[in-house]
């Protein structure tokens, strides 16, 4: 595929808002500040970020009836639109891509508590619980005429987002602007309600308590990062809320300083688990494989993995297994951000791309704090290989590379 450049990003996350932000306790390897005393620990937004959602949900009579997770989608938005990269694009005709694994998943609960209570549904359940009105709210309220998307497709949702806006970006007829067809991704989710939780901690998937001993002698990582995927202590995931975006643009243009491009993807699925892949990662083998073809590079030229890293049990060896039968004794640097972050589900993929980017643009690896690898992080990074695992069996892939 010809190559499409990301040019602008934005990010909420439980660790701060905006890239650098993020970026810092990256590289300092903070440890995370989830919420809760006790499992289940969860990745909320801090006070900053809530009263800027606050504000934004009194702006208007159409934005109190929105949704956490359309209000957080908008906060990237409009961080995109008012970039250098968004004002200089003809904003009325930028197609967008949203795409959310639980999509408003608070105003579904409500307006189910409310019918249960009153025996009658409030009329404004129906069209702002239907997934689509996530990608129709962003349209109206950015002002943009270029059409809107929606996907939902667990947490592969935000990488097939990435892969819809680079088809667009490549089709659209609109390329005036010196960086081309502009096209705006926003993944966003805010699934932290009673019920999403439990439903998760029903399938076993969370960090569980014992993980969290107060014996320093045990389970010392754990204690620190209680999702550390790919570690021998690794029990479950901290489920967290965030939300993330990209512009896309299908020509190079020098002068706004595109971050990364993105070259080639890969989508496979499997019959195996309801919420899984097989225990060897063969969908995920075969996503790799079609995403390095379709970027025109072989497996060996991948300089770091950004992995999916769920921080379960059969998940993370399922993956781990995936790469040693692609790479074999050549494995690349591994990276994942999940143990600063949480796991944001349909949002997590565009959140670990926007922190890819700037690796990319940074020539800089962010390491894995609490885990010992047998390989050298690359001096210098040119191809990063971005994965993601969703339930039923899917996988994804995407090359990303330096501009």
């Amino acid at each position: 595929m010809p190559p499409i450049y990301i040019y602008a990003t934005s990010i909420w996350s439980c660790a701060g808002r905006g890239g650098k932000t993020l970026w810092d306790q990256l590289q300092k390897s903070s440890f995370p500040s989830f919420s809760g005393e006790s499992p289940p620990f969860l990745g909320r937004l801090g006070k900053e970020n809530n009263l800027t959602l606050k504000k934004l949900k009194q702006r208007n009579k159409f934005c109190t009836r929105l949704d956490r997770t359309i209000l957080m989608a908008l906060a990237c938005g409009e961080e995109l639109l008012k970039s250098e990269v968004g004002q200089c694009l003809d904003w009325q005709n930028v197609p967008i891509v949203a795409g959310s694994a639980r999509g408003s998943i608070q105003s579904i609960e409500n307006f189910h508590k409310d019918f249960l209570a009153k025996k009658k549904p409030n009329f404004l359940a129906s069209p702002l619980t239907t997934p689509g009105f996530m990608a129709s709210a962003l349209a109206q309220e950015l002002e943009t005429l270029g059409g809107a998307y929606y996907l939902s497709s667990a947490c592969l949702t935000s990488l097939h987002s990435l892969h819809l806006g680079t088809l667009l970006a490549n089709s659209s007829m609109d390329s005036s602007a010196e960086l081309g067809s502009g096209v705006l991704v926003i993944g966003a989710e805010s699934c932290l309600t009673p019920y999403y939780i439990a439903q998760l901690d029903a399938l076993g998937v969370m960090a569980k308590p014992e993980s969290h001993s107060s014996d320093l002698g045990q389970n010392q990582i754990a204690q620190k990062y209680p999702h550390c995927a790919f570690h021998a202590e690794r029990t479950g995931m901290v489920l967290a809320e965030g939300a993330a975006g990209v512009m896309l643009g299908s020509r190079y243009a020098p002068s706004k300083k595109p971050m990364a491009k993105i070259l080639g993807f890969g989508f496979k699925s499997e019959p195996s688990t309801l919420t899984g892949i097989s225990a060897d990662g063969l969908a995920l083998q075969k996503a790799v494989l079609d995403a390095c073809q379709q970027a025109g590079i072989k497996p060996e030229d991948i300089d770091v993995i950004v992995a999916h890293g769920s921080g379960t049990q059969l998940g993370d060896a399922a993956e781990i297994k995936s790469y040693q039968n692609i790479f074999g004794e050549s494995m690349p640097y591994l990276c994942t951000f999940k143990w600063l972050l949480g796991h944001t589900l349909g949002a997590s993929s565009l959140m670990s791309a926007v922190i890819a980017a700037q690796m990319l643009q940074n020539n800089e690896v962010l390491a894995i704090p609490y885990l010992d690898q047998n390989v050298s992080p690359p001096k210098k990074i040119k191809n990063i290989l971005l994965t993601a695992l969703g339930f039923g069996g899917q996988a994804g892939a995407m090359v990303m590379q330096a501009v």
